[in-house]
Protein backbone atom coordinates (compact mmCIF):
# COMPACT_ATOMS: atom_id res chain seq x y z
CA UNK A 1 0.00 0.00 0.00
CA UNK A 2 1.61 3.38 -1.21
CA UNK A 3 2.57 5.86 1.71
CA UNK A 4 1.38 9.26 1.89
CA UNK A 5 3.08 10.83 4.58
CA UNK A 6 0.26 14.20 4.90
CA UNK A 7 -2.01 13.26 7.63
CA UNK A 8 -4.40 16.48 6.38
CA UNK A 9 -6.43 13.61 4.71
CA UNK A 10 -7.92 12.36 7.79
CA UNK A 11 -9.65 16.02 7.49
CA UNK A 12 -12.13 13.54 4.87
CA UNK A 13 -15.71 13.57 6.79
CA UNK A 14 -16.96 10.07 7.00
CA UNK A 15 -20.16 9.63 8.79
CA UNK A 16 -20.65 13.37 9.81
CA UNK A 17 -17.45 13.90 11.08
CA UNK A 18 -14.06 14.08 10.30
CA UNK A 19 -11.33 10.98 10.33
CA UNK A 20 -9.39 12.53 12.57
CA UNK A 21 -12.73 13.28 14.92
CA UNK A 22 -14.04 9.61 14.75
CA UNK A 23 -10.42 8.45 16.08
CA UNK A 24 -10.30 10.60 18.90
CA UNK A 25 -13.82 9.43 19.97
CA UNK A 26 -12.74 5.66 19.77
CA UNK A 27 -9.47 6.63 21.53
CA UNK A 28 -11.78 8.16 24.33
CA UNK A 29 -13.97 5.38 24.64
CA UNK A 30 -11.06 3.01 24.78
CA UNK A 31 -12.13 0.80 21.66
CA UNK A 32 -9.06 1.66 20.30
CA UNK A 33 -5.50 2.37 21.57
CA UNK A 34 -2.44 4.79 20.61
CA UNK A 35 1.10 3.33 21.26
CA UNK A 36 4.18 5.07 22.41
CA UNK A 37 5.17 5.00 19.16
CA UNK A 38 2.60 6.86 18.04
CA UNK A 39 0.77 3.92 16.20
CA UNK A 40 -2.91 3.02 16.94
CA UNK A 41 -4.07 -0.44 17.65
CA UNK A 42 -6.89 -2.83 19.21
CA UNK A 43 -7.15 -3.44 22.83
CA UNK A 44 -5.52 -6.53 23.86
CA UNK A 45 -8.46 -7.85 25.02
CA UNK A 46 -10.39 -8.03 22.33
CA UNK A 47 -7.56 -9.31 20.20
CA UNK A 48 -7.22 -12.23 22.94
CA UNK A 49 -11.01 -12.96 22.76
CA UNK A 50 -10.75 -12.87 18.40
CA UNK A 51 -7.75 -14.91 19.03
CA UNK A 52 -9.07 -17.89 20.92
CA UNK A 53 -12.31 -17.90 18.71
CA UNK A 54 -14.83 -17.13 21.77
CA UNK A 55 -17.71 -15.39 19.79
CA UNK A 56 -17.13 -16.86 16.21
CA UNK A 57 -14.96 -20.16 16.34
CA UNK A 58 -13.22 -20.31 12.68
CA UNK A 59 -10.36 -22.52 11.75
CA UNK A 60 -8.19 -20.64 8.74
CA UNK A 61 -6.12 -22.10 6.24
CA UNK A 62 -4.01 -19.20 4.60
CA UNK A 63 -2.67 -19.63 1.59
CA UNK A 64 0.08 -16.00 0.88
CA UNK A 65 -0.13 -13.72 3.39
CA UNK A 66 -2.72 -12.82 5.24
CA UNK A 67 -5.13 -10.01 4.05
CA UNK A 68 -5.32 -7.24 6.48
CA UNK A 69 -9.28 -7.07 7.73
CA UNK A 70 -8.66 -6.46 11.41
CA UNK A 71 -7.02 -3.26 9.75
CA UNK A 72 -9.72 -2.87 7.08
CA UNK A 73 -13.10 -4.11 9.24
CA UNK A 74 -12.13 -3.79 12.62
CA UNK A 75 -10.07 -0.76 12.63
CA UNK A 76 -11.10 1.39 10.02
CA UNK A 77 -14.46 0.80 9.50
CA UNK A 78 -15.32 0.33 12.78
CA UNK A 79 -13.39 3.19 14.60
CA UNK A 80 -11.73 5.29 11.66
CA UNK A 81 -15.17 5.61 9.37
CA UNK A 82 -17.74 5.08 12.40
CA UNK A 83 -19.50 2.54 10.22
CA UNK A 84 -20.62 4.66 8.01
CA UNK A 85 -18.54 3.76 4.76
CA UNK A 86 -16.99 0.95 3.47
CA UNK A 87 -13.16 1.25 2.76
CA UNK A 88 -11.70 1.47 -0.22
CA UNK A 89 -9.52 -1.79 0.36
CA UNK A 90 -12.43 -3.55 0.57
CA UNK A 91 -13.99 -2.64 -2.68
CA UNK A 92 -12.38 -5.96 -4.43
CA UNK A 93 -13.43 -8.44 -1.40
CA UNK A 94 -15.51 -11.11 -2.22
CA UNK A 95 -16.00 -14.67 -0.80
CA UNK A 96 -17.74 -17.89 -1.60
CA UNK A 97 -19.94 -18.84 1.68
CA UNK A 98 -20.68 -22.88 1.77
CA UNK A 99 -23.03 -23.55 4.46
CA UNK A 100 -23.62 -26.30 6.31
CA UNK A 101 -26.40 -28.21 8.74
CA UNK A 102 -24.06 -30.56 10.71
CA UNK A 103 -20.51 -29.78 12.30
CA UNK A 104 -19.58 -33.51 10.97
CA UNK A 105 -20.48 -31.84 7.24
CA UNK A 106 -18.76 -29.06 7.86
CA UNK A 107 -15.59 -30.50 8.69
CA UNK A 108 -15.90 -32.15 5.11
CA UNK A 109 -16.57 -29.38 3.58
CA UNK A 110 -13.32 -27.76 5.39
CA UNK A 111 -11.20 -30.36 4.05
CA UNK A 112 -12.46 -29.63 0.51
CA UNK A 113 -12.29 -26.49 0.46
CA UNK A 114 -8.55 -26.64 2.15
CA UNK A 115 -7.88 -28.62 -0.74
CA UNK A 116 -8.20 -25.71 -2.98
CA UNK A 117 -4.99 -23.01 -3.16
CA UNK A 118 -7.02 -20.33 -1.49
CA UNK A 119 -7.20 -19.08 1.73
CA UNK A 120 -10.45 -20.19 4.12
CA UNK A 121 -11.98 -20.15 6.98
CA UNK A 122 -14.66 -22.46 8.39
CA UNK A 123 -16.90 -22.58 11.85
CA UNK A 124 -19.52 -22.66 13.94
CA UNK A 125 -22.42 -19.85 13.65
CA UNK A 126 -25.13 -20.70 15.13
CA UNK A 127 -24.23 -18.13 18.17
CA UNK A 128 -23.68 -15.52 14.90
CA UNK A 129 -26.69 -12.76 15.88
CA UNK A 130 -25.36 -11.61 12.45
CA UNK A 131 -26.62 -14.53 10.71
CA UNK A 132 -28.91 -17.78 10.36
CA UNK A 133 -26.33 -20.01 9.26
CA UNK A 134 -25.48 -22.99 11.76
CA UNK A 135 -21.94 -23.76 10.13
CA UNK A 136 -20.05 -21.97 7.35
CA UNK A 137 -16.88 -22.85 5.36
CA UNK A 138 -15.15 -19.56 3.49
CA UNK A 139 -13.18 -18.90 0.75
CA UNK A 140 -11.55 -15.55 -0.01
CA UNK A 141 -10.48 -13.46 -3.07
CA UNK A 142 -10.31 -10.53 -0.85
CA UNK A 143 -8.51 -8.80 -3.62
CA UNK A 144 -9.26 -10.60 -6.89
CA UNK A 145 -13.24 -9.57 -7.45
CA UNK A 146 -16.39 -10.88 -8.44
CA UNK A 147 -14.51 -12.90 -12.02
CA UNK A 148 -12.17 -14.44 -9.67
CA UNK A 149 -14.78 -15.82 -7.41
CA UNK A 150 -16.88 -16.94 -9.97
CA UNK A 151 -14.42 -18.91 -11.19
CA UNK A 152 -13.41 -20.84 -8.00
CA UNK A 153 -17.24 -21.54 -7.40
CA UNK A 154 -16.66 -23.08 -11.05
CA UNK A 155 -14.19 -25.54 -9.85
CA UNK A 156 -16.18 -25.80 -6.52
CA UNK A 157 -19.68 -26.92 -7.30
CA UNK A 158 -18.64 -30.41 -9.15
CA UNK A 159 -16.19 -31.16 -6.26
CA UNK A 160 -19.22 -30.62 -3.49
CA UNK A 161 -21.71 -32.41 -6.42
CA UNK A 162 -19.34 -35.72 -6.11
CA UNK A 163 -19.17 -35.26 -2.47
CA UNK A 164 -22.01 -37.48 -0.73
CA UNK A 165 -21.95 -36.20 2.89
CA UNK A 166 -22.40 -32.56 0.69
CA UNK A 167 -24.27 -33.24 -2.34
CA UNK A 168 -27.85 -32.07 -2.00
CA UNK A 169 -27.42 -30.16 1.65
CA UNK A 170 -25.00 -27.69 1.18
CA UNK A 171 -26.18 -23.85 0.28
CA UNK A 172 -23.41 -22.09 -1.74
CA UNK A 173 -23.23 -18.30 -2.16
CA UNK A 174 -21.06 -15.42 -2.94
CA UNK A 175 -20.62 -12.79 -0.76
CA UNK A 176 -18.88 -8.82 -0.24
CA UNK A 177 -17.36 -7.79 2.26
CA UNK A 178 -18.03 -8.62 5.49
CA UNK A 179 -21.74 -9.09 7.00
CA UNK A 180 -21.43 -6.67 9.39
CA UNK A 181 -20.23 -3.65 6.62
CA UNK A 182 -22.78 -5.11 4.58
CA UNK A 183 -25.85 -4.71 7.08
CA UNK A 184 -24.69 -1.60 8.01
CA UNK A 185 -24.10 0.32 4.32
CA UNK A 186 -25.40 -2.35 1.69
CA UNK A 187 -26.60 -3.74 0.08
CA UNK A 188 -23.16 -4.18 -1.31
CA UNK A 189 -24.21 -4.20 -5.41
CA UNK A 190 -24.87 -0.40 -4.06
CA UNK A 191 -21.82 0.37 -2.88
CA UNK A 192 -19.65 3.82 -3.34
CA UNK A 193 -16.47 4.58 -2.93
CA UNK A 194 -15.26 7.88 -1.83
CA UNK A 195 -11.30 7.99 -3.74
CA UNK A 196 -10.54 9.93 -1.32
CA UNK A 197 -10.90 7.21 1.43
CA UNK A 198 -7.72 5.72 -0.76
CA UNK A 199 -5.20 8.41 0.57
CA UNK A 200 -6.81 7.73 4.00
CA UNK A 201 -6.24 4.33 4.46
CA UNK A 202 -2.63 4.44 2.31
CA UNK A 203 -1.78 6.92 5.35
CA UNK A 204 -3.16 4.98 8.44
CA UNK A 205 -1.62 1.67 7.57
CA UNK A 206 1.58 3.50 8.35
CA UNK A 207 -0.20 3.89 11.68
CA UNK A 208 -1.83 0.91 12.76
CA UNK A 209 -0.03 -2.37 14.04
CA UNK A 210 -1.82 -5.36 15.67
CA UNK A 211 0.02 -5.15 18.98
CA UNK A 212 -0.88 -8.78 19.70
CA UNK A 213 0.95 -12.32 20.64
CA UNK A 214 -1.66 -15.44 20.23
CA UNK A 215 -2.02 -16.62 23.95
CA UNK A 216 -1.10 -20.36 22.67
CA UNK A 217 0.79 -22.00 19.18
CA UNK A 218 -1.78 -21.93 16.86
CA UNK A 219 -2.35 -25.43 17.05
CA UNK A 220 -3.36 -25.20 20.20
CA UNK A 221 -5.67 -22.49 19.58
CA UNK A 222 -7.77 -24.51 16.63
CA UNK A 223 -8.19 -27.52 19.26
CA UNK A 224 -9.96 -24.95 21.65
CA UNK A 225 -11.63 -24.02 18.65
CA UNK A 226 -12.93 -27.15 18.15
CA UNK A 227 -13.67 -27.98 20.97
CA UNK A 228 -15.70 -24.91 21.41
CA UNK A 229 -17.69 -25.49 17.58
CA UNK A 230 -18.55 -28.91 19.54
CA UNK A 231 -20.14 -27.08 22.40
CA UNK A 232 -22.09 -25.02 20.04
CA UNK A 233 -23.00 -28.10 18.19
CA UNK A 234 -24.55 -30.06 21.31
CA UNK A 235 -26.72 -26.80 22.46
CA UNK A 236 -28.12 -26.47 18.50
CA UNK A 237 -29.08 -30.40 18.91
CA UNK A 238 -26.51 -31.60 16.38
CA UNK A 239 -25.63 -34.81 17.66
CA UNK A 240 -22.40 -35.01 14.87
CA UNK A 241 -20.82 -33.25 17.80
CA UNK A 242 -20.07 -36.71 19.07
CA UNK A 243 -17.45 -37.24 16.12
CA UNK A 244 -14.79 -34.70 18.02
CA UNK A 245 -15.74 -36.44 21.58
CA UNK A 246 -14.92 -39.89 20.74
CA UNK A 247 -18.76 -40.43 20.95
CA UNK A 248 -19.41 -39.46 24.17
CA UNK A 249 -22.08 -37.09 25.21
CA UNK A 250 -21.03 -33.75 26.88
CA UNK A 251 -23.55 -34.15 29.49
CA UNK A 252 -25.41 -36.85 30.54
CA UNK A 253 -29.16 -36.23 30.50
CA UNK A 254 -31.26 -34.91 33.19
CA UNK A 255 -34.77 -36.84 34.51
CA UNK A 256 -37.45 -36.37 32.79
CA UNK A 257 -40.65 -36.33 34.91
CA UNK A 258 -42.71 -35.34 32.41
CA UNK A 259 -42.89 -39.05 30.74
CA UNK A 260 -46.55 -40.04 30.77
CA UNK A 261 -47.17 -41.67 33.86
CA UNK A 262 -50.95 -42.09 35.84
CA UNK A 263 -51.04 -38.84 38.21
CA UNK A 264 -51.71 -39.55 41.62
CA UNK A 265 -55.04 -38.80 43.56
CA UNK A 266 -53.97 -35.44 44.69
CA UNK A 267 -52.73 -34.97 41.35
CA UNK A 268 -55.56 -35.37 39.16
Amino acid sequence: MTCVPDPSCLSLVVGGRSVSENLDRALASGRITLRPDGRYTLPEIQMQANGVGLSDPYIFRWHGAPYPCKFFADFLFNHAYAGAAVPWGCRNCYKIKVETPTLRQMWRMKALAESLSITTKSGAEALNPLNQSLYGTYLYHCAGGLEAARATLATLRPLIAATPELAGVAKISIKRCCTHIELACGPSDRYRFDPGLEAVEAYLYTRFVLDYRPPAPEAMLNKIKTLHMARVAFQIGDETYRDFTDGKPLHRRCVDYAEETPLAADEA
